[in-house]
């Protein structure tokens, strides 16, 4: 399965939906972050959506992505399984607007592991530990 779309298959597509999975393969994503806390993806499932809207030539995702990822304790510095239970609703546009964070790089394409990656960490808790082992929204 392709994770990376470009916009011209959207644009051909104007409904696609996805239902990927991400493991260890695929930690390289969490490491372009540099963030020491994530260490391991144990198995995440990614099922969306996604809707190419032509007015303002962006796309809108709507889904979730579940499963465990293996972190870094901030309270005991152990190794912990952490559990992933995301609702994703979220407008990302083709076009550079005003500083827009939601931005695609028309060369790159949308690659949707790296997007789902972002959104796990956004919504990573700052002191997720054994009692605070749950990434949810």
């Amino acid at each position: 399965m392709i994770n990376i779309i470009k916009k011209n298959i959207f644009i051909k597509n104007k409904n696609l939906s996805f239902d990927l999975k991400m493991n260890y393969q695929h930690n390289y994503y969490f490491e372009k972050i540099q963030d020491t806390i994530f260490k391991n993806i144990n198995e995440i499932s990614i099922k969306i959506n996604v809707h190419y809207m032509e007015t303002d030539n962006s796309i809108k995702i709507e889904g979730k992505i579940q499963g465990t990822l293996n972190l870094i304790s901030t309270l005991t510095f152990k190794n912990i399984n952490v559990e992933v239970d995301l609702n994703w609703d979220e407008r990302y546009n083709f076009d550079y607007i005003n500083n827009n964070f939601n931005y695609i790089n028309n060369k790159k394409g949308f690659d949707i592991y790296e997007y789902a990656v972002e959104q796990i960490y956004i919504n990573c808790p700052i002191n997720v530990s054994e009692k605070k082992s749950l990434i949810y929204n």
